[in-house]
């Protein structure tokens, strides 16, 4: 199934190719607050890893530590129960 989308001002736009049968709906709290809606509809990719941004788009609204992160310490993992 062939996808079209982009981020909620239109200046970002996509196209994916997606199998229908992998589409969920999450409920989870972050989802609804991300989505301002009761749940989300998801569909779950493998090898994340590759999908490098190739460019950032409105930098001019971006808070001005957000161009670089990496000097920020990072928190352990928690441990898995």
């Amino acid at each position: 199934m062939k996808l079209d989308g982009g981020c909620h001002c239109g200046t970002i736009r996509y196209t994916a190719r997606i199998d229908p049968d992998t589409v969920v709906i999450c409920h989870c709290t972050d989802c609804q607050t991300i989505s301002g809606a009761p749940y989300r509809a998801n569909v779950p990719v493998t090898q994340r890893a590759q999908l490098i941004p190739k460019s950032q788009g409105l930098c001019r609204s971006a808070m001005p530590w957000a161009m670089d992160i990496s000097g920020i310490p990072k928190i352990p993992d928690p441990a898995r129960r």
